[in-house]
């Protein structure tokens, strides 16, 4: 059984981009489901869709409180 897995990052994204890495040469069973962050613009987003797999990207400020945010990831995660 393969096991989903959300990666959460604010940055370049190196960590991701080492599981994914992982995934393809078979050391992982795993997938990488979705990437969470509260960055949108940074460069983890860019490694994701090079890959393919799905990004939520947000701005804590555009929410009324965290947890508003908190609850859309939880929402996001359980798809």
């Amino acid at each position: 059984m393969t096991t989903k897995i959300a990666v959460f990052a604010s940055g370049s994204g190196s960590n991701f981009q080492a599981i994914q890495e992982s995934i393809e040469r078979g050391e992982l069973n795993a997938n990488i489901e979705v990437v969470v962050t509260d960055k949108p613009n940074a460069y983890v987003v860019k490694r994701a869709e090079k890959f393919g797999i799905p990004v939520f990207a947000f701005s804590p400020k555009d929410y009324a409180s965290k947890a508003t945010y908190e609850s859309e990831i939880v929402k996001i995660l359980k798809q």
